[in-house]
């Protein structure tokens, strides 16, 4: 495909991937490629690097973290290890987690990296280095070590666990930034150096290659990496950190030191950390005796599995111009492709449209047109290579194996969509072509926003031009992508504007330290009372600790203001778990804070809002009291959640929550899943969950050690919480002590049993009502459910049991003829009642599906009636008028149907019918050509003799002969009158000329 391999293969990328097709043929590499290939696996150097760390330096095993990052954590997969502890790093996580117990830490991360500053995609397949998906083996000190602990066990298990040679390793440092205004890292070149190291193998370096950081702000500092010769027995300081294949970087260690703020200065973080990455892809190379990472276990089964599919030559590792045909780079594509989609698809994520979801839709249609055009593969073959990667990487990542028939299913669908997708915009492109011969920036953007037929990806298209023979430049893609971003910049500018204040690490320290405020207790937002379905929240009296305005941290406050207040206990909850934050008022006898939003910082509660009364002061005594109807329906939405979750596992098996929304007015539920979900699941789940309701099943809530809750069987917990230790276990039915004493009973399998620290009701009886009111698709595998509790769903119900009945006795009425003047009216009613109002879901696709099929019934109905009415309207006219011609005033509301009812009475004199306003005027002029003596005359000539007095427009009767059937429009009418004498004067004088022939 000469399109993509333009892409991959530029001047300075065939210069590069000569170096490596020259050093993989080399006899130097191949016999040391001989005597150390299969030595050892990658299995065995992933499990000796983790008990290195564990079982000789004491560090804890944490597994890896999801690649789909967190809620607000950015639109990039993970892409480094440190990400699931970044909250360590600034000094954020919660006094409660387990992750806050955190001192030394090993595991080996997944990590994918296809957009961002860390974007490894334009490299996949033109080398033998660089991959979507890699594993990081790290290690991390959080508070504990530092530089010299970090770089001596680096040091130990590269050259006497590995055995790998001292002299072929090169250290570097950081050597100083003038900008960042930091000194060199001499601390860290004398470790070096303490260690053993050779100078002439330690090496300076600037910002770019030796100061770590994860994007423009956040956790940062100088690094020491660690790089391999692959030829060894010479000096190759020269090559360190210049893109030689021969000398690559192995491991990074980073000293996690700096935070960088917004405008770019750097602050100290409370503790200094180390994290250290090491890539196991590159490690196993070096450990096989290979200069190419694919020439290693990870990827030679994926090879042969490849290969024995497609019947294509064997791999043979070639790059760059050696390529011929590109079958060795299609190889790497698409083996490095499908691990990537794999490990995304495990982790719960599904091709979409937006951020990552976009990016795992473009990974996988780039690997389907590799296997087909580079691999001649069949449909099937990516899909097929899941059980590969499962034996790969399945003991390091379970829930790659457990989900490896969903992940092939997904696959696979996504190829079947791929394909119809290919063949529909080859028509749109082929349609534009017709038009305009040429692709433009303007063209491009057209494809892609669908107005050709179909919305097309900007690869795809650039695929379908390189096919027809279209040459597109670059800057015709650089506008397309610039026009791209700036319409989604337009469209999402307002939501993402976030003008509420946070509390940043800095103000946490400042709290803290200089303050010596403790966090807030907010235990108070789990108090209240319930008596016949009714809660009570009582008003609590606390202290303001600090107020925060202006970003800064203020003792006084006064005036019509908007600021942020922390004290030192409250009944507010602070928007989490999908939840939304309480609203409410904190007062004194003389002021009066009105609270917008509440938000938790490290158990520091900051209430949001807006001063509309007096003064307030750090120190001072307050009241604060929630709205009371607000938290009431938000806890009766937070507990039909949980309900939903169990009846959807119930009804449709295994699916996975993907997000949800809990309001005072609704509550949304998203979920993962690939099956049609259609109105039999959705009344199947709505009547567990109402029944659950009716139930009045009590809800438990205790604090559970968080190891002995994961346990419990049937527990559902959400990817990637960090929850706190204790966690809150809520059980909608059966005892929590009974689940923690019996973790292995199906107790827990048969109930709501989730850990969630947000409110709920007491009873499930207290939530009143539920009803299930829309479901929709948000992306390939992704449905979310919006639904009713309490007096909102009553109503929905009551409104939908009206359309319900209603539909139905008008149905009835059709069937039997009855009650006809009104079907019209009625129908219109329910239509309307339909379109604004909200009603379960089930019952708005029954009365939805009979009122299209009443509305149809009606028209034929209604138009027969018209039509009959119509007749009877000329008849009467001709009846009335006895003259040669009738010239008669009628409603018209279709200048087309009066003239086929015309055809149909079919007089036997001329007739003129029309209808008349303030501003104009409309004909139709019928001629029977069975008049005796024969008329001489048309209707086109009656019609313009008329139009020429009243200067109107004559145009033919649609499907009628101009002979018989005419048309007059005008918007003048002040000659109506006189036009109306002239049409029967016309009709006199010419019968007259033709009784006389």
């Amino acid at each position: 495909m000469n399109y993509h391999r333009l892409k991959l293969f530029d001047r300075k990328t065939v210069a590069k991937t000569a170096q490596w097709a020259s050093m993989i043929r080399s006899p130097h590499m191949l016999g040391r490629r001989l005597a150390q290939e299969q030595s050892v696996s990658s299995k065995q150097i992933r499990q000796m690097f983790l008990d290195f760390f564990i079982k000789e330096h004491h560090h804890q095993y944490v597994p890896s973290s999801s690649v789909i990052p967190k809620k607000n954590e950015g639109s990039y997969f993970i892409n480094a290890g440190m990400n699931q502890f970044k909250p360590l790093f600034l000094g954020t996580v919660s006094p409660d987690s387990l992750m806050s117990k955190y001192t030394r830490v090993t595991n080996s991360q997944k990590c994918i990296r296809v957009g961002g500053k860390h974007n490894d995609l334009k490299d996949v397949g033109r080398d033998v280095c660089h991959h979507t998906f890699f594993e990081m083996l790290g290690s991390w000190s959080f508070g504990d070590y530092f530089k010299s602990e970090a770089c001596t066990m680096a040091w130990d298990l590269l050259t006497r666990v590995y055995k790998i040679s001292p002299g072929r390793l090169y250290v570097s440092y950081f050597g100083g930034s003038h900008e960042l205004g930091l000194q060199p890292d001499l601390e860290c070149r004398d470790l070096w150096r303490e260690i053993g190291i050779p100078s002439s193998q330690i090496l300076p370096f600037g910002t770019s290659d030796n100061f770590w950081d994860m994007g423009d702000i956040g956790p940062c500092g100088p690094c020491t990496e660690i790089h391999y010769d692959h030829i060894g027995g010479r000096d190759a300081s020269s090559l360190v950190n210049t893109g030689s294949p021969e000398v690559v970087e192995i491991w990074n260690l980073v000293f996690m030191q700096y935070d960088r703020q917004l405008d770019g200065s750097l602050i100290s973080l409370p503790r200094q950390h180390v994290d250290t990455g090491m890539g196991l892809e590159r490690l196993t190379a070096v450990m096989q005796g290979t200069t190419s990472n694919y020439d290693t276990d990870l990827f030679k089964p994926l090879f042969s599995a490849i290969q024995k599919t497609c019947k294509a030559s064997p791999y043979q590792g070639r790059v760059g111009r050696s390529d011929v045909g590109g079958l060795d780079t299609a190889y790497r594509i698409v083996a490095d492709h499908v691990r990537m989609m794999t490990v995304a698809i495990a982790d719960g994520l599904m091709p979409g449209k937006k951020d990552i979801e976009h990016q795992l839709r473009h990974i996988m249609q780039r690997s389907f047109q590799y296997a087909k055009d580079g691999l001649h593969a069949p449909t099937g073959l990516v899909g097929s290579l899941v059980p590969v990667v499962a034996e790969s990487l399945g003991d390091a990542f379970p829930e790659i194996s457990k989900n490896s028939r969903k992940i092939k299913d997904v696959i696979d669908s996504t190829e079947d969509r791929y394909l119809q997708l290919i063949e529909a915009g080859r028509k749109a492109v082929d349609k534009l072509l017709k038009k305009v011969g040429t692709l433009t920036d303007q063209h491009i953007w057209d494809l892609h926003i669908g107005s050709y037929g179909v919305s097309l990806p900007m690869d795809l298209i650039g695929y379908l031009a390189e096919e027809r023979g279209v040459a597109l430049t670059w800057q015709d893609f650089a506008d397309f992508d610039k026009r791209q971003r700036d319409v989604q910049m337009m469209s999402t500018a307002g939501p993402m504007i976030d003008r509420s204040p946070k509390l940043s690490a800095h103000l946490i320290g400042q709290l803290q330290e200089d303050r010596n405020i403790p966090p807030t207790d907010d235990s108070f937002k789990y108090q209240y009372s319930c008596s016949n379905h009714q809660y009570g929240f009582s008003p609590l009296k606390a202290r303001i600790a600090a107020i925060l305005c202006n970003e800064s941290l203020v003792d006084f406050v006064s005036g019509v203001n908007e600021c942020g207040l922390l004290l030192d206990k409250t009944s507010f909850y602070s928007e989490g778990g999908g939840q939304v934050s309480d609203l409410g008022v904190i007062s004194t006898s003389a002021s009066k804070f009105v609270v917008k939003d509440v938000q938790s910082y490290q158990n520091y509660v900051l209430h949001w809002g807006r001063l509309e009364e007096g003064q307030l002061k750090t120190g001072e005594e307050v009241i604060a009291e929630i709205n009371q109807v607000h938290r009431t329906q938000c806890m009766q939405n937070h507990t039909a959640t949980h309900i939903l979750n169990f009846a959807l596992r119930q009804v449709l098996g295994h699916i996975r929550q993907a997000g949800s929304f809990v309001g005072p007015d609704r509550l949304t539920f998203s979920f993962t899943c690939m099956e049609t979900v259609g109105d039999k699941e959705i009344e199947a789940i709505e009547r567990i969950a109402r029944d659950i309701v009716q139930l009045n099943l009590p809800v438990f809530v205790d604090p559970v050690p968080l190891l002995e809750a994961q346990k419990v069987n049937g527990l559902v917990t959400l990817v990637d919480v960090d929850y706190p230790n204790p966690a809150r276990m809520v059980s909608v039915g059966v005892p929590i002590n009974s689940l923690v004493a019996d973790p292995n009973s199906e107790q827990g399998v048969q109930h709501s049993v989730e850990l969630c620290g947000g409110t709920h009701v007491h009873q499930t009886g207290d939530i009143g009502h539920l009803a299930i009111v829309s479901l929709s698709g948000v992306e390939q595998g992704t449905k979310k459910m919006t639904v009713l509790t309490g007096e909102h769903a009553l109503q929905a119900i009551k409104l939908g049991d009206k359309l319900h009945a209603d539909i139905n006795h008008l149905v009835e009425d059709i069937r039997n003829g009855t009650d006809a003047d009104s079907w019209r009216r009625r129908e219109t009613e329910i239509d309307a009642v339909l379109g604004s109002s909200v009603i379960p879901k089930v019952q708005r696709d029954f009365v939805e599906k009979y009122l299209n099929s009443v509305t149809d019934k009606i028209g034929v109905v209604v138009n027969k009636g018209r039509r009959e009415s119509l007749q009877e309207n000329i008849l009467h006219a001709l009846s009335e008028d006895h003259g040669r011609c009738v010239v008669a005033k009628i409603s018209i509301t279709s200048l087309k149907e009066v003239a086929r009812a015309l055809s149909q009475v079919h007089p036997s004199r001329p007739v003129m019918l029309y209808s008349a306003g303030k501003l104009s005027m409309q004909s139709v002029f019928f001629v029977p050509q069975n008049m005796e003596p024969k008329p001489s005359f048309t209707a086109k000539e009656w019609a313009e003799a008329v139009s020429s007095c009243i200067q109107g427009k004559c145009v033919p009767a649609r499907n009628h002969s101009e002979n018989t059937h005419y048309v007059l429009t005008t918007k003048k009418t002040e000659n109506l009158s006189q036009g109306l004498n002239v049409a029967r004067t016309f009709i006199d004088k010419k019968c007259q000329v033709d009784t006389c022939r």
